[in-house]
């Protein structure tokens, strides 16, 4: 889904918008990708539809296209952007599949008296096979109580549908497929099938070698043709099943098993797949055996091709078990034997309920030994393994980029890069970031800005893993609460650069604007210059956006007390969703004087003290601070000699019409007075000024008073969005009043258009420094798959939320546990570990690109096979499923070297394609297949393509039928970036129908109509995995559920 973590919900209505704005948006408010894109402009959904205005166009595809977005976002996005048009759908839930029907099924409706005639009608994947019924009658004539329908997908009569209440979607009927409407003969009988035969062997694409044959995406199933076509490249399996040796062995009583049915249908794919008739094949039949093996797999939604292979490796095994009885069998575990003996003891046991085609090739045998930490008691057993899952090496530290503000006036923003393992916490990123800076760490608050806002702020107990790299990350100086240690050259020799110079003071001060009169007039062609946010729509708060189960982090730094409640939603700076243990947070209890009434969340969400703690005060008298101590400093704003609690640290934004620029954080007394304050701003963004405006006449002012600066924008009180602005000082009360601040208030810096542009330069803003560290080079993120098999028998110790019983203790230990190959299969299949997961504050999930390397040919696992090695252990490469993508989003596909040719071709579910041997090996691979060099490999015998198509026979037909010739999809080269599924090809590419019919809606009653709108629209503007069975525990493996 293009939300974080939201859910369809039956019967609520979602929109379609156009991926590209989308892409845009987020990149605009930062959500999903760093933040700095450009301003989305109106919302243009006109090219998704189809010439109609009404129907999306049967090209456009989720995630590539368009997104969905629950109908309460898009009213605030419409709101907020304009444009359109508005395509609106229900959601709709069938046999446990919930989808959104964006566009009705186009059907292709025949009568078997007229096969040559035939109709297109538009109908809802929802409705009827009675309304259906209702459907062809308004474009065919027919008697309807004499017919029956058929699904007649590919010319071939799948199921009769004689339930006249069955949806459609439930059967399935998927778009661009053909129905049958079978009318009695003359002489009130059926027809024969035999009229249908060579409409059958017509109505499909060329044919194709075999071996070659692609595997039509059915939708969001490409992780099924990308296991399906490497298990299709396996021999001995291919041979073993073409030849029908397979039935001898179907175990129809093994309750485990599906009595045959899923090896049954596996077979007839195969035989699709390998026969020289065929050009695509639609694996429907062997999707709805899995379905009912399995209801992980129903519907078409996103799943994992590693899991699929396992179950369907599984699902065969147990419909081939040879073992009709299995007896029970004692688990060996080693006393007083040796290895040997207890791994033979085990395989003979596991064989003595497991016997199958799938242990025959698939399965191999690990050591398992567990250490007790205590005793030092070792547990030794031997278990049977199908696939290896192996880790991926990946680098344990990370280089994190922050760009450090300091205090001091004039002194420009500095960028660094440091170096910190992954797993570390905060506290050591900012010591190792106080070794290049000479800041101490109590003296630097971390935060993660959000465009011209904070997003949140990190502490020193956070761990470095909760940074997500989408986000700025800057550490603003503040006054330290301990004192500075003695400044010390940690960087070597200082670089050698000027420090910026002085903006120059006017010769005259600008002419005085009288309060009344507002600012001085500006030219309308410097108005023109004003960013293109400034007409049109800033980026709204993401307070306004209605919530949304598990997706109410579309971010843009909400006030506090408008974010909606729940797990996923994006928290201000200093706000958790629940502090950790031990954690303080930061209250402050002095009593606002100056500051309306606003949400406890609001005046607590920033908390920017030192060192992780903020102190507290109580009452008025407290607050009374004699401002001499900093008199005396030689920094007319060092507050350092001032106790803690004098000090209040408070971030700052800026605004004209929105919020613009970085924000930043002061360091100044609680008692501050207005001018004070507004002249130590002056010297914080002095260096982001064209010019500064201090008045001449004031140039020598008073010992201890503030110099005195001319107005150029007004520091107000504010929320932490920059909402709800007010006046700091009271009606009665000078610039020379205190004004009695609070620990983490925000501030406004609210600036008028004329002076933003007089005084603000907005280059100068973007300036900084780059530290050499920037150019730091993390760890290569490469491999090679012996690294993977050293990390995968490396020992490790098992968490406290795994313990093992140690029988001597009688107690739970957290032991040591290694896994060693004792032996391997002839056919070895190894999954890489792509998916990774971290928890922290959120629960952190990654997909692994690294590219690991892996021979095509001659793998040599001798040093990691402890046991017996009756025949050479060495490999060659002959299948490979690959995942591109994200962990949210992606599409699989397949290389396999074909039996006999030994050439290498490309499996992208209904494209097939040749490749040369280098693209093999890539960061895109998952799940490789070898094959023992021993292993017999030979060529296809042609006499197993048995697919025979019966001879076109005119009975009991008042027309012969002529076939519709339907070109093949073009194929493919190799892509050079990820893709995504497409809807499949129109299987009626060169057939001429006439105007599709449409169903009228239906009432709310019925099943409903999903393309109607659920209220009067406005006039819109013009449009601009699960454990095998016998298969052992392996290190935690919990690959994700990857979008296609």
């Amino acid at each position: 889904m293009s939300l974080k973590g939201i859910s369809l919900v039956p019967g609520e209505y979602y929109n379609v918008l156009d991926k590209k704005w989308w892409r845009n948006w987020s990149k605009y408010v930062g959500y999903d990708y760093n933040s700095g894109g450009s301003h989305p402009g109106l919302i243009n959904n006109a090219f998704l539809l189809e010439e109609d205005g009404i129907n999306v166009k049967r090209n456009a595809v989720e995630d590539t296209d368009f997104v969905f977005v629950p109908k309460d976002v898009w009213d605030k996005f419409h709101e907020w952007y304009g444009g359109g048009p508005v395509i609106c759908r229900k959601c709709q839930a069938v046999n446990r599949r919930t989808f959104v029907e964006v566009r009705p099924l186009l059907l292709r409706v025949l009568r078997s008296r007229r096969l040559k005639k035939f109709e297109y009608i538009k109908i809802s994947k929802v409705a009827t096979v009675q309304e259906f019924i209702d459907m062809a009658k308004t474009v065919m004539t027919f008697d309807a109580e004499n017919i029956r329908v058929f699904d007649f997908h590919k010319g071939r009569k799948l199921k009769l549908l004689d339930n006249m209440s069955t949806v459609l979607a439930e059967v399935p009927i998927i778009d661009e497929q053909d129905m049958l409407i079978e009318e009695r003969t003359k002489a009130g009988t059926w027809p024969n099938d035999k009229i249908y035969a060579r409409f059958a062997g017509q109505a499909t694409v060329a044919p194709t070698p075999n071996g070659l044959t692609g595997l039509l995406n059915l939708g969001n199933t490409c992780f099924m043709a990308a296991a399906i076509q490497c298990l299709s490249q396996t021999v001995p399996l291919v041979d073993f099943f073409m030849s029908g040796d397979f039935r001898k062995d179907i175990n129809r009583d093994n309750p485990l098993g599906q009595k045959g049915e899923l090896a049954e249908q596996f077979e007839e794919t195969l035989k699709e797949l390998w026969s020289s008739s065929t050009g695509i094949h639609e694996p429907r039949l062997l999707k709805k055996a899995i379905e009912k093996c399995d209801a992980r797999f129903a519907g078409y939604q996103q799943h994992d091709s590693q899991e699929l292979l396992v179950f369907l490796l599984d699902g065969i095994h147990e419909d081939l078990n040879r073992i009709k009885k299995k007896p029970y069998v004692e688990k060996v575990e080693g006393a007083g034997l040796n290895d040997t003996e207890i791994a033979k003891l085990s395989w003979e046991g596991h064989k003595a309920r497991n016997d199958s085609i799938v242990v025959d090739y698939f399965q191999g045998q690990l050591k398992s030994t567990l250490t007790c930490p205590i005793n030092g008691r070792v547990s030794t057993t031997f278990d049977p393994f199908m696939y290896l899952t192996v880790p991926i090496p990946v680098r344990t530290t990370r280089k994190v980029v922050v760009k450090v503000y300091y205090m001091k006036s004039m002194q420009v923003p500095e960028k660094f890069g440091v170096m910190v393992e992954k797993e570390a916490k905060i506290s050591e990123l900012l010591t190792e970031l106080c070794k290049l800076t000479d800041i101490h760490p109590s003296a630097v608050v971390l935060v993660e800005v959000l465009k011209d806002t904070f997003r949140r702020r990190f502490y020193p107990d956070n761990l470095v893993s909760e940074i997500s790299g989408h986000f700025p990350i800057h550490a603003h100086q503040i006054v330290p609460s301990l004192p500075p240690p003695l400044k010390a050259d940690n960087r070597g020799k200082p670089p050698s650069r000027p420090p910026p110079p002085l903006p120059a003071v006017p010769a005259a001060a600008p002419p005085a604007v009288p309060a009344a009169a507002g600012p001085p007039a500006v030219p309308a062609a410097e108005l023109t210059a004003a960013p293109a946010a400034a007409e049109l729509p800033a980026a709204p708060a993401a307070a306004d956006i209605p919530a949304v189960p598990a997706a109410a982090d579309l971010p843009a730094a909400p006030a506090a007390a408008d974010i909606p409640a729940g797990p996923a939603a994006v928290i201000p700076v200093g706000q958790d969703a629940a502090p950790a243990a031990g954690m303080p947070t930061a209250v402050d209890t002095t009593a606002s004087q100056a500051a309306p009434s606003t949400s406890s969340a609001s005046s607590a969400v920033f908390v920017p003290s030192a060192g992780n703690e903020v102190p507290q005060t109580t009452g008025t008298d407290s607050t009374q601070v004699d401002e001499q101590e900093a008199e005396d400093s030689d920094d007319e704003y060092d507050y350092s000699g001032l106790p803690e609690n004098h000090i209040v640290h408070l971030p700052v934004l800026l605004k004209h019409s929105s919020l613009f620029g970085t924000p930043f954080i002061i360091s100044v007394p609680r008692n501050i007075s207005y001018e004070r304050l507004y002249a130590h701003i002056i010297e914080r963004i002095a260096y982001q000024l064209k010019q500064i405006p201090k008045r001449e006449e004031d140039s020598s002012d008073e010992e201890g008073s503030a110099p005195s600066y001319y107005t150029i924008f007004d520091v107000l009180g504010c929320k932490l969005d920059g909402s709800d602005p007010y006046d700091l000082r009271k009606d009665d009360e000078s610039d020379s009043a205190p004004l009695k601040l609070k620990e983490q208030q925000p501030l406004l810096l609210q600036w008028t258009w004329d002076y933003f542009k007089q005084y603000y330069d907005e280059r100068k803003e973007k300036d900084y420094y780059e530290h050499r560290s920037v150019d730091q080079r993390e760890e290569p993120k490469k491999a090679n798959i012996q690294e993977c098999l050293k990390l995968f028998t490396k020992e490790e110790q098992l968490g406290a939320d795994d313990p093992w019983y140690c029988s001597d203790c009688k107690e739970m230990r957290q032991a040591f546990k290694r896994f060693d190959i004792w032996s391997c299969p002839p056919i070895l299949i190894i999954h890489l570990k792509r998916f990774s997961y971290r928890s922290g504050r959120f629960q952190i999930r990654e997909k692994l690109d690294h590219l690991i390397e892996f021979p095509l040919e001659g793998l040599d696992l001798s040093e990691f096979i402890i046991g017996p090695k009756e025949v050479p252990p060495i490999y060659d490469l002959y299948a490979v499923s690959n995942h591109m993508g994200t962990m949210t989003g992606g599409h699989y596909t397949a290389y396999g070297r074909h039996r006999d040719n030994n050439k290498w071709y490309r499996f992208d579910d209904s494209n097939v394609s040749e490749v040369s041997p280098g693209v093999v090996q890539s960061s895109y691979a998952y799940v490789l297949f070898y094959k023992r060099k021993d292993l017999p490999w030979g060529s296809f015998d042609k006499d197993l393509d048995k697919l025979v198509i019966d001879e076109y026979s005119e009975e009991s037909s008042d027309e012969a039928p002529t076939p519709v010739t339907v070109k093949r999809e073009p194929q493919v080269s190799q892509p050079t970036s990820t893709t995504t599924d497409a809807d499949a090809g129109n299987p009626f590419a060169d057939a001429t129908p006439t105007q599709p019919a449409t169903l009228p809606p239906t009432s709310p009653a019925d099943s409903g109509n999903p393309f109607e709108e659920p209220q009067p629209t406005p006039e819109q503007p013009p449009s601009t995995e699960q454990n095998p069975t016998n298969q052992p525990t392996q290190p935690s493996n919990d690959p994700a559920t990857s979008a296609q």
